[in-house]
């Protein structure tokens, strides 16, 4: 009887080891995939950008009370400048840096980038960001030019 317990034990013990070996490689792979690799980029590592003030025409996307600038991509850094200034703001480490797509209206997408430089919710284009009229073809475009910088910022590093 006893042997017979400790045999039921080994056994299932046995099974529930490789259960665990499955369950750790599909996390480390899970995790593995989920960290995008480099893809080539349709353009400069410079995008232009519309921050959004912390008001409440800043919270559904709109210009009043906005900034404008550049964010660039550069050695696994994110820098930005405002259009009003020639050095940048901050440069900051994409290992440093959360970022999030968020959907404001149908078809407009914006990201929010946490980090040292504190919270920027933006707007960003490969062109000049329309600031008092919708051009919803050019909405489209920046909704996909806002995905491809998340996806640059996660391939450096950032955290999703």
């Amino acid at each position: 009887m006893a042997l017979t317990t400790l045999m039921v034990f080994v056994v299932f013990g046995a099974v529930a080891l490789g259960m665990l070996a499955v369950a750790v490689a599909l996390v480390v792979g899970v995790v593995h995939v989920s960290r995008p690799s480099p893809r080539p980029l349709s353009g400069p590592p410079i995008w232009r950008v519309t921050v959004f003030a912390d008001n409440a025409f800043g919270s559904i996307g709109g210009s009043l009370g906005s900034e404008t600038g550049t964010l660039e991509l550069r050695e696994g850094h994110l820098g930005y400048c405002r259009d009003t200034e020639t050095e940048a703001a901050w440069w900051v480490p994409c290992h440093q840096l959360t970022v999030r797509y968020d959907v404001v209206l149908p078809g407009m997408r914006t990201l929010t980038i946490t980090g040292p430089q504190g919270t920027v919710r933006c707007a960003v284009s490969r062109e000049h960001i329309n600031r008092f009229m919708v051009n919803t073809l050019k909405t489209i475009r920046e909704a996909r030019q806002a995905d491809e910088l998340r996806q640059a910022l996660l391939a450096h590093g950032a955290q999703p």
